[in-house]
C-alpha cells in the first residue's frame, strides 16, 4: 500500500500547474473495459491401458473490471513529450489480493521528424503489430484478445514466453518513398523478466536486473494506403535454470500483415521462438498465429472472426497445439463508448500427462473452455 500512496501523491502532484517553470497543464486521459463471463470448461482424462476415464466439468459467472488505464502526457516542448501509463487488471483490490497494478510506461520521447525519434524509459517496444497496442481497449474489437496477448489470463498463456514486453531505449521512424512508408525500429532493454529482482535480498534493489544480459530487437515495415505488413525480431537469454538447462540463447521472429478494404478489415500475425538448445528429449521451441477477419456494417456496428493456434510443450493447454476460436460483434454508439459480445473457445487434445502421487499413471486429456463474454469499453 505504501507503494500506490507514492504512485498517487506523485500523480496528483504533476496535475497541479508549475506556473515557475512556465509550463501548462499535463493532459490526464484514460480508458477501462468492464465485463461479464459465462464460462464452461470440461476436462476428459483417460487411460486406454487401465481402462480409466474421468471427466471433470466446471461452469462459473464473474462480473469483472478487466482492465483500466490511466495515461499522463506533458508536452515539455515541440521536441520532447513525457508519457506515464499506469494499467490495472482483473478488478484490482491489494487488500483482497486480487489482479494486478502496473507501471506499463515511463518514458520521454524526442523528436527530430517523421524520419527520426527516440525514446527513453519504460516502454513497449515495437514487436509485430498488437503488442505496442493491446492494452487499448476502446480501439479493440476484442474482448479476450489473441491468446498470448491476453494479460488477464497470463498465468496460463504468459506473454513475455512469447514477445518482448517492455524496453528502455528506442529508435524509430517513417521513411516515406514515392509509392510506400517505411517504418523502422530499434530496442534495448533488460533481460526477460524471470531475471528481475523480487527481492533486494541477493542485489542492491528489488527490481534490479541480475544479468549482464540485454534484450536487442527491432522491426521492419511497409505500408502503403489501407495495408500494412512487418517483420520483428528479438534475441535475449530464456531463464531455464529451474529445468537445470541454464541461460539459454533465444530468438523470437514475428510477421504482421492488416489491411482494410472497405467495410472488410483484418490482421495476422506469426510468432517463432527459437532456443540454442539440442536435446532430443527437450523442446524449447515455441509457435504462435492468429489471423483475425471482420466486417463493418456501418459506423457503429462491427463483428469478426478469429482463429489462434499455439504450441508450447511446456504448457498444458497448448503442449499438443492448442486452438482458439473467437466470434464477436460490437456497437460503437459513441467515439468514447462501445459495446461488445464474443464467443471464445480453446481446444487442445490428446495432451500427455505424467504421473504424480494422486494419479499415478499417465493420462490423456482432452481440454474444451467456452468463455461468452460482454463487455462495455469506455474512453475518458
Amino acid at each position: 500500500m505504501r507503494e500506490l500512496k507514492w504512485i498517487y501523491a506523485i500523480a496528483a502532484l504533476c496535475l497541479v500547474p508549475n506556473n515557475s517553470f512556465g509550463q501548462e497543464d499535463i493532459d490526464l486521459f484514460g480508458y477501462f473495459q468492464v465485463n461479464f463471463t459465462h464460462i464452461n470448461e470440461t476436462l476428459d482424462f483417460s487411460n486406454s491401458t487401465f481402462n480409466f476415464s474421468n471427466k471433470i466439468e466446471n461452469k462459473r459467472n464473474s462480473f469483472m473490471v478487466q482492465q483500466a488505464n490511466i495515461f499522463l502526457r506533458k508536452e515539455i516542448n515541440e521536441e520532447l513529450t513525457a508519457w506515464l501509463n499506469f494499467e490495472v487488471e482483473n478488478s484490482f483490490s491489494s487488500e483482497r489480493n486480487w489482479g494486478n497494478f502496473n507501471l506499463e510506461e515511463a518514458w520521454v520521447k524526442y523528436h527530430h521528424n517523421q524520419k527520426f525519434n527516440i525514446k527513453a524509459g519504460l516502454l513497449i517496444p515495437e514487436f509485430n503489430n498488437l503488442l505496442q497496442v493491446r492494452n487499448r481497449t476502446p480501439y479493440l474489437p476484442y474482448i479476450l484478445r489473441p491468446l498470448v496477448y491476453e494479460t488477464s489470463i497470463s498465468e496460463i498463456f504468459p506473454i513475455g514466453d512469447f514477445v518482448p514486453e517492455r524496453a528502455y531505449v528506442q529508435a524509430y521512424g517513417t521513411i516515406p518513398t514515392s509509392n510506400f512508408l517505411i517504418d523502422y525500429s530499434a530496442f534495448i532493454g533488460n533481460s526477460e523478466a524471470d531475471f528481475i529482482s523480487s527481492e533486494s535480498m541477493n542485489t542492491i534493489r528489488a527490481g534490479e536486473d541480475t544479468t549482464v544480459f540485454v534484450t536487442v530487437g527491432g522491426r521492419f515495415g511497409i505500408r502503403k494506403e489501407q495495408v500494412k505488413l512487418g517483420v520483428s525480431f528479438s534475441n535475449d537469454k530464456d531463464n531455464q535454470n529451474e529445468r537445470g538447462l541454464g541461460d539459454v540463447n533465444r530468438w523470437r521472429i514475428g510477421s504482421d500483415f492488416s489491411f482494410s478494404f472497405g467495410p472488410f478489415w483484418g490482421e495476422a500475425e506469426l510468432i517463432l521462438v527459437k532456443h540454442d538448445f539440442k536435446q532430443s528429449n527437450i523442446d524449447l521451441d515455441k509457435v504462435f498465429y492468429y489471423s483475425t477477419l471482420g466486417y463493418d456494417f456501418s459506423e457503429k456496428f462491427f463483428s469478426y472472426v478469429t482463429y489462434n493456434f499455439l504450441k508450447d510443450e511446456f504448457l498444458l493447454a497448448s503442449a499438443s497445439g492448442g486452438k482458439g476460436f473467437f466470434i464477436g460483434a460490437g456497437c460503437r454508439p459513441d467515439e468514447a463508448l462501445v459495446f461488445k459480445a464474443q464467443f471464445t473457445k480453446i481446444i487442445t487434445n490428446n495432451v500427455q500427462v505424467p504421473p504424480d502421487e494422486v494419479v499415478p499413471i499417465p493420462l490423456s486429456l482432452d481440454y474444451d473452455f467456452n468463455i461468452f463474454s460482454i463487455a462495455l469499453s469506455v474512453f475518458f
